[in-house]
């Protein structure tokens, strides 16, 4: 409203990095400008340029520049950029990239050690594997109990921020399937698609639901 727009289209990419822009979304939206630009779109208006992406300066350049010289100006709706050709918005728009860049490195770093630290306390990061679940438990490692029992997460069910987890034995049917490979590998040197076929034949299934296969069969044997 404030540039006077009509908004022709909206893409978003929920969830994807933006270390580089190989997003789904936004290829369809580049797609469209500079295949011919149909529908004669002026600007590419973003939140924040951090929106655009948080690539690397010089890629951040060279990709305004080509949707510039499809006659298209990149807009951040929180920010003085307006995606001109001038000195102003040039700077503006290579030290944001900077930053934005380097906003991305240093929440790396940061999920990196707070990773690092969960571990260290002897706790578990990530989701659990097969035949493992998830029981959730104070900074002391001590259970928490809800009515009388401790907390055993269901699978893709998340726990609550002060809290942390540890694997226990889950579920019996996935604990059997674990066995059962480790014993045709390990002691029968059974191949791949043979372990998987008899997985299935068992009527065992992934930690998705699926069939095996000598793939997935791969990664846990």
């Amino acid at each position: 409203k404030r540039e006077n727009l009509v908004v022709q289209d909206w893409f978003e990419d929920d969830g994807v990095s933006g270390k580089n822009f190989a997003r789904p979304e936004y290829m369809q939206m580049r797609k469209r400008i500079l295949g011919g630009n149909p529908d004669g779109v002026e600007h590419v208006v973003v939140w924040s340029l951090s929106r655009f992406g948080r690539v690397d300066p010089d890629d951040f350049v060279v990709e305004k520049r080509e949707l510039r010289r499809a006659g298209v100006a990149l807009i951040s709706a929180s920010e003085q950029f307006r995606g001109k050709a001038d000195m102003a918005d040039g700077l503006m728009g290579y030290i944001s990239a900077h930053q934005n860049r380097d906003f991305l490195v240093r929440l790396s770093k940061d999920v990196t050690r707070g990773l690092r630290t969960v571990v260290e306390k002897g706790c578990y990061a990530a989701s659990a594997p097969l035949g493992y679940a998830r029981m959730v438990v104070d900074n002391n490692r001590n259970p928490v109990h809800v009515n009388g029992a401790p907390v055993v997460l269901r699978r893709g069910e998340r726990k609550g921020n002060q809290n942390h987890v540890v694997l226990v034995p889950g579920d019996e049917d996935e604990q059997a399937a674990v066995r059962f490979m480790f014993q045709k590998r390990g002691q029968e040197r059974s191949g791949f698609r043979s372990i998987a076929q008899a997985l299935n034949e068992r009527g065992n299934k992934t930690i998705k639901g699926q069939p095996w296969k000598a793939t997935t069969v791969r990664s846990w044997a």
